[in-house]
């Protein structure tokens, strides 16, 4: 599952201005263009994940992992931020406590959620923490982590493989539902995507020309140095 958070562009006076800019260095608007929309679209999942992770009470780096760029290029001018895999984090992500009596407590969208049948492990092969729940299923023989392939080793079952209950990994709700359900959110948080790109295409021109750039930008300026704004989201 792949959901579309922002696609950044540059609109057709943009590209004219710095086409005429940079007229003189070799694929110099197709870099300056694409350098602007990769730094506007990390900018981007900056800010939206910053905001996802306060209204989740996730960890940031538990959210950021379900948000990407993919890249502008010469051959492709635009950026996107795209939210990636509608399956929910795990709970290990939100702040999970052991309570007193067993149990789990998880901190979700700031409320303090229990799970009395639940506790807190270590998954074998990824080396994170996660919170478990025994489905109440059938016994079976692991075929991974530290029971997998055992045998019992004396009673009536020796020599029999090691039953165990099968587990679960619990999960909260997952970044694009969040993103998704919050309607005003992308207004919010993309809403000066516009106005960055123009900062940054205004770096990257300048960076380009190197010295001597007031006289040749001042043309093509707004009043205070800056590109004129319009770039697309």
């Amino acid at each position: 599952m792949t959901d579309l958070a922002a696609k950044i562009t540059i609109n057709k006076d943009e590209m004219k201005l710095v086409m005429d800019l940079l007229s003189g260095v070799k694929n110099g608007a197709k870099v300056a263009i694409s350098h602007a929309l990769n730094k506007t679209a990390s900018y981007g999942k900056t800010k939206l994940v910053r905001r996802l992770s306060v209204d989740m009470t996730a960890r940031r780096a538990a959210v950021a992992k379900r948000i990407r760029v993919v890249k502008a290029t010469r051959a492709n001018l635009h950026a996107e931020i795209v939210i990636v895999g509608g399956q929910g984090l795990s709970l290990a992500s939100f702040s999970p406590k052991d309570m007193k009596r067993g149990g789990v407590s998880v901190r979700i969208a700031g409320q303090r959620i229990k799970f009395h049948n639940a506790f807190m492990g270590r998954d074998p092969f990824k080396k994170t923490w996660q919170v478990y729940q025994r489905t109440g299923g059938e016994k079976v023989a692991p075929k991974r982590g530290r029971y997998a392939n055992r045998l019992i080793t004396r009673g009536p079952r020796k020599g029999q493989p090691l039953l165990r209950e099968p587990l679960e990994s619990l999960k909260g709700p997952s970044v694009a539902g969040v993103y998704e359900q919050n309607h005003t959110l992308a207004a919010e948080v993309m809403g000066d995507l516009s106005k960055q790109l123009s900062v940054n295409l205004n770096h990257e021109v300048k960076w380009l020309l190197g010295r001597g750039t007031t006289a040749d930008l001042a043309m093509g300026m707004n009043k205070g140095g800056k590109m004129p704004d319009g770039g697309g989201t």
